[in-house]
């Protein structure tokens, strides 16, 4: 868009005084030495240099369409009146409130030695735990052939060396062929 220069003539006010009067001197004198071109009446302008697109706006006469104004096409922000100070500012970014709180329910995990908070399961041991659960799950998706196949009774998961009980009677078994991990306790 190519910027365009509008001007709007003003009219002098109503009042006489001593600008008004050299104002229509000046006017009469130009008008006498420009006679042969026609003008429009002298008044004080004002210039604004705006987007063309504007004009073509004032241009278009299509009803259809609503009469907009050259505000409504502005995208207004709120601003601020003042200045934030740097001692407000960092008053603000150095709140005791916003700062890191110092943890003091640090404890070590019993099983594996990592770092975890007291009421908080440790992260590493449950990480383990997860996957050998994974691995259980697809030995019995195998052997069953299916997730809806399973049968209706308890499952027992046997590692190396175990052997299952009497009271183990009619449970399902899982077998795995690996040692037992310490922190997986058996039933």
């Amino acid at each position: 868009m190519a910027p365009s220069l509008l001007l709007l003539s003003l009219p002098w006010p109503v009042r006489p005084g001593p600008l008004q009067r050299c104002w229509e001197l000046l006017q009469r004198q130009l008008q006498q030495s420009w006679s042969r071109f026609v003008s429009p009446p002298w008044a004080p302008a004002l210039a604004v240099q705006r987007p063309s697109i504007l004009t073509e706006l004032a241009h278009d006469t299509c009803e259809n369409k609503e009469n907009s104004s050259f505000l409504d096409s502005i995208f207004w922000m709120a601003a601020p009146k003042n200045r934030r100070t740097i001692e407000v500012n960092r008053c603000r970014r150095r709140n005791p409130q916003k700062l890191i709180k110092i943890k003091n329910n640090i404890d070590i995990c019993p099983e594996c030695g990592h770092l975890k908070q007291k009421h908080v399961l440790c992260g590493y041991c449950y990480e383990k735990v997860r996957q050998e659960t994974t691995k259980i799950r697809q030995q019995i998706g195998a052997q069953e052939g299916g997730p809806f196949r399973a049968p209706s009774v308890e499952t027992m998961v046997l590692y190396t060396g175990e052997k299952p009980s009497e009271k183990d009677q009619g449970k399902r078994i899982v077998e795995r062929n690996i040692k037992r991990p310490s922190w997986f306790t058996q039933n």
